[in-house]
């Protein structure tokens, strides 16, 4: 319909042609005009079993501002404070307020890992205490372990040396019954050689008396 009614337009601007004319064939359509007529669509349908439900597409997670690398660059080779100040010119008020963030982001990093090395080394020095104490513990019980060695071996040393006078002590023992023992035997050889000869002499008188 927008295309004919340019059409009548630009054929009443077109010379020789009349007015009612040009309103006639702006209202009265032809049949092929009204064939051409889009049709409407179906009305929807209200149940729904087929209603068709359309996943909602997922958010895209923004990138981070990040302060530019030439401008930190330029911030780095500063070397005194008109650099400074023509390095702050020079940069737009986001990029200033991103790079006092990420400071600010650094510093708690910095003061977290200060923190954490604070705690590493007070760990540290509980290990180093721990450490000195078993070592004073352990030349604690190793003195006590040698001096117990000590007394052992000494009580070893004075039992062996008792050992030692009991063995002396039973061989002059056996020394000294072996000597007795060859007394007993002259002395028993004496006696019984004194027994024969009163026995010989009293046989003897005997004898002689008959």
């Amino acid at each position: 319909m927008a295309a004919e009614q340019l059409k009548a337009e630009f054929a009443a601007m077109s010379p020789g042609k009349k007015a009612s004319e040009v309103n006639t064939a702006a209202e009265e359509p032809t049949p092929s005009k009204v064939a051409a007529a889009p049709t409407p669509p179906p009305p929807a349908r209200s149940s729904s079993a087929s209603r068709v439900v359309e996943p909602e597409p997922e958010p895209v997670a923004e990138r981070p501002a990040r302060v530019s690398p030439i401008a930190l660059l330029r911030l780095v080779a500063c070397k005194t404070p008109a650099e400074v100040r023509d390095w702050s010119k020079r940069t737009t008020d986001s990029e200033v307020l991103l790079l006092v963030k990420e400071l600010r982001e650094l510093q708690g990093w910095v003061d977290n890992a200060d923190l954490r090395l604070i705690n590493q080394e007070v760990e540290l020095g509980l290990l180093r205490n721990s450490a000195a104490a078993a070592e004073v513990r352990d030349v604690h019980d190793r003195r006590n372990t040698e001096g117990e060695m000590a007394r052992m071996k000494a009580m070893l040393e004075e039992s062996e040396a008792k050992r030692l006078n009991a063995e002396k002590g039973c061989e002059q023992l056996a020394a000294t019954l072996v000597e007795k023992e060859k007394e007993l035997n002259e002395v028993t050889l004496a006696l019984q050689a004194a027994i024969l000869g009163q026995k010989g002499a009293a046989e003897s008188v005997r004898i002689w008396q008959k």
